[in-house]
């Protein structure tokens, strides 16, 4: 009989014998064809001896259970890293889909394949180490890295690899010249960063976007260093120029961004007459973690009430934050008449209280803020408030820290 083995989740041999396991115990001291194993379950006495590939003993009665569930587990994932190591440049849930669809479309029951399919969340790390095993070596810093062959292009044999610029201070931006058209010709951008899905070496991934048909597309994925401004300025700079030698005009109308100042210096400095919109889901982020800050979620968040006619009664401290919520809607020259009107219903006396208000004159309301009205203002943008639905299309925190081949 052929013998099967599969490997254990340390990397060793493990034999297959009728739906149970079997782990290496010795080789045979004076014979190098001869090795002995053990049932993987301690408590079983069962053993085999298997010679010059051949299995020496067939009567095995075991005292438990078979092995069955997880030996289907680990035959699931042992195709999932061949697929993983037979597909290096391809993205890996791109891999795990086409994989899973092979292996759905062999099956004889359909819905008990997919049943048995482990989720990308579960098998994902699994591949990508696997992965490794045959990447480029490691580099150990930013200077080292170095794109060359398949690594410089998508599958479809697009250049992926737009600008790679500086050595300790590198600057990868990974973007095909037709997305970097799109974001040439999109008078709206949106942008956001992560400092989850990034590979080892760097310290943030931002991301631009453009929405086409009321879909947002990412068009360029830049790993950078750190965040600084002058990081942040360089970024911008690189990629206009970059967009200039494909013979296009790098000038949005507007940015939409996440309340970054140093992002925001950097779009005021390389474009000038650009538009920065901060995004209103970050604002309101903002305010509900002050809410917490100063000890007010309990307040904000106590059950609500009903009048007898059921109509909701509304607590003075919810009614004084969701009025602080409400200013991006107003005309930017009524927010400062419309805050002066709130401030009057405000209970000051209470420190609570009076520590939100001051946080957010100093950030949001004051002529010298920390972010100005024209950027947090919503009023007249009837759609694309926010750029949260960004988050979703971000790499999954699987890439966190992972080599740099990867993530490409």
């Amino acid at each position: 009989m052929t013998l099967e083995y599969i490997k254990s989740q340390r990397g060793k041999d493990l034999l297959i014998i009728e739906n149970y396991l079997f782990e290496k115990d010795k080789d045979a001291k004076n014979d190098p064809n001869t090795s002995y194993w053990r049932c993987q379950t301690r408590s079983c006495k069962e053993r085999v001896s298997v010679v010059s590939g051949e299995l020496s003993r067939h009567n095995i009665i075991h005292t438990h259970p078979d092995h069955s569930e997880a030996i289907n587990k680990k035959r699931k994932l042992k195709i999932f890293k061949e697929a993983a190591g037979k597909n290096p440049g391809k993205g890996m849930k791109r891999v795990y889909d086409e994989t899973i669809r092979n292996e759905v479309d062999a099956a004889t029951d359909r819905d008990e394949a997919i049943a048995q399919m482990p989720p990308f969340k579960q098998i994902g790390r699994t591949m990508y180490r696997a992965l490794e095993d045959i990447l480029p070596k490691e580099p150990k810093s930013r200077s080292e890295i170095k794109f060359e062959g398949v690594w410089l292009q998508t599958v479809n044999n697009q250049q992926f690899v737009a600008i790679n610029d500086g050595m300790a201070d590198k600057i990868i931006v990974l973007c095909t010249e037709k997305f970097g058209k799109r974001l040439a010709q999109a008078k709206k951008i949106f942008s956001d960063g992560t400092f989850k899905s990034v590979p080892k070496l760097f310290e943030q991934l931002y991301t631009f976007h453009v929405k086409e048909d009321k879909q947002m597309i990412p068009v360029a994925y830049c790993l950078l260093p750190n965040k600084s401004s002058s990081t942040y300025e360089r970024l911008l700079t690189l990629l206009r120029n970059w967009i200039a030698s494909l013979g296009f005009i790098f000038k949005p109308d507007e940015i939409m961004i996440d309340f970054e100042q140093a992002m925001i210096k950097a779009i005021n400095k390389v474009f000038p007459t650009t538009r920065v919109r901060g995004c209103l889901f970050h604002y309101r982020q903002a305010i509900y973690r002050h809410v917490q800050e100063c000890g007010l979620s309990a307040a904000y968040n106590e059950p609500r009430a009903v009048d007898d006619d059921g109509n909701e009664i509304i607590n003075d401290v919810r009614k004084a934050i969701r009025r602080f919520l409400g200013l991006p809607f107003l005309p930017v020259n009524e927010i400062e008449d419309a805050h002066t009107e709130m401030m009057e219903h405000v209970d000051l006396n209470d420190a609570r209280i009076s520590s939100f208000c001051d946080y957010h004159l100093d950030t949001w309301m004051k002529d010298d803020a920390k972010f100005p009205k024209e950027i947090w203002n919503q009023y007249g943008n009837f759609c694309d408030r926010t750029n949260n639905l960004l988050f979703f299309l971000l790499l999954p925190d699987l890439l966190h820290q992972f080599p740099i081949w990867c993530f490409v």
